[in-house]
């Protein structure tokens, strides 16, 4: 954090260059481990991780390595080398002291984005721009006209859902890091200024195959947390009828074999068998209809 304050530019260039190879490093692995060990990685093996934006103002697009871990590298998760993380964390800290400082926004995205070519910092500059909308004007337009970004916000979102966040003491409205791309582009970022409240219809198109998969992801996580981690905890609190009725339909709704519905699934040592006792219940829902509306598990082979 030091060098950040000290000289500001070059130590944001010696961090993106380190984030270029680490973002590289990481695409060799993963391009490695669909084929024979010791074989060679060849240059077009690696275009499965390279993504082209148009974020920078130029009017050219340029190509940025990673993939969406690498997207999360800011908020301290993901798949990664830690050192990059931790500088990438201090970054942000410190680009939040430059703009209450009064430091534009368009000044420290320039500089953030200079000798960029992978997209963790990519997203560190999407996240600080949420967060500091009201001082954006429009910056983040052409962040929302890029297909591929809504997407990563959106795993990013459904990532953190699950309670993998890094600690945002200390940032400026932190409570944006659960907004994806949607509410940030219904916010008035200033007087007589709207972002367009529908995305574009090209990135419409383009998430509408994954957006069933990550609306799903993000239910399966919602029950697992209401019905499984919160009693866990001690947090559990009464459910209505209705509401019990309506989450029994959308777990019911669920393929039994599909990745969203195994994430509510409690673990094998917790599940009760038919026949078997289990714990009290604190639900005012009467047992018959609990019964009733639950279907019994398959019988294993």
């Amino acid at each position: 954090m030091a060098l950040f304050r000290s000289d500001f530019r070059t130590a944001v260039s010696v961090l993106n260059h380190m984030l270029n190879d680490a973002a590289l490093a990481r695409a060799r692995t993963l391009a490695g481990g669909h084929r024979q060990y010791g074989a060679r990685i060849e240059e077009h093996h690696l275009d499965a991780y390279r993504t082209e934006l148009d974020v920078t103002g130029a009017g050219a697009r340029r190509t940025y390595v990673g993939g969406e871990h690498a997207w999360l590298w800011y908020r301290g998760t993901g798949v990664g080398p830690f050192p990059c993380m931790s500088a990438l964390q201090a970054l942000e800290q410190v680009c939040d002291q430059l703009v209450k400082a009064d430091v534009p926004l368009t000044t420290l995205v320039t500089i953030l984005l200079e000798d960029c070519e992978n997209l963790a910092m990519v997203g560190l500059v999407v996240g600080l721009l949420v967060r500091h909308l009201e001082r954006a004007g429009r910056l983040l337009d052409r962040y929302l006209t890029e297909p591929v970004i809504w997407h990563l916000e959106f795993a990013r979102l459904v990532h953190e859902t699950s309670g993998l966040t890094a600690a945002d003491d200390g940032l400026t409205a932190p409570e944006r890091r659960r907004w994806s791309l949607r509410e940030a582009a219904l916010t008035t970022v200033e007087a007589g200024l709207q972002i367009q409240s529908t995305p574009p219809q090209d990135v419409v198109e383009a998430l509408q195959a994954r957006d069933v998969e990550t609306a799903r992801a993000q239910e399966a996580i919602r029950l697992s947390v209401r019905y499984y981690i919160n009693p866990k905890n001690g947090m559990d609190d009464a459910v209505e009828a209705g509401e019990l009725v309506s989450d029994l339909a959308s777990a019911a709704g669920r393929s039994s074999g599909s990745r969203s519905a195994a994430l509510f699934r409690p673990p094998p040592g917790l599940r009760t068998r038919p026949g078997g006792s289990s714990p009290a219940s604190s639900s005012s829902t009467p047992l018959r209809t609990v019964v009733s509306l639950t279907r019994a598990a398959p019988t294993p082979p």
